[in-house]
């Protein structure tokens, strides 16, 4: 559902990773404005996700070629990290987040990679640079 929104809202997905960073973005700040508070449980599951599953790997560069039929895990594993990221800046930065990354991402610019989109988000959130190369630091040694 969170893809859907965002292209409605005019952000071009580019790569895998952003289109997860921005879907899972769009879908926690549905969840955060429940009356419910839907999110506390999502985030539950997602920091045990985090905890308990060894991904393959943990490179957003691997991730583009990654097939979530080689290894579902890894797969719940990324969408998991990228959803406690997403997370952390909605609960800083809310909808205007989004703003400033379609500012950042006009619709005619060309193909993007990782690496990119990458920096690119560090200049609207630093920190989300070390926070991507940092992301082995995540995972649980075997």
């Amino acid at each position: 559902m969170g893809h859907a929104y965002a292209h409605a809202f005019g952000i071009n997905f580019y790569v895998n990773f952003f289109a997860e960073f921005i879907a899972d973005y769009l879908a926690y700040s549905f969840l955060r404005s429940t009356e419910e508070r839907l999110d506390k449980k999502f985030i539950a599951v997602l920091s045990a996700n985090v905890d308990g599953i060894t991904p393959v790997h943990a490179d957003f560069t691997r991730y583009e070629k990654f097939r979530s039929s080689e290894h579902p895990p890894t797969e719940t594993w990324y969408n998991s990290i990228i959803t406690l990221k997403a997370k952390e800046i909605y609960e800083q930065r809310g909808f205007e987040f989004l703003t400033a990354v379609k500012k950042a991402f006009p619709e005619a610019e060309g193909k993007l990679n990782t690496e990119t989109i990458i920096a690119r988000l560090d200049t609207i959130y630093p920190g989300i640079l070390k926070w991507s190369v940092g992301i082995t630091d995540n995972v649980r040694q075997q």
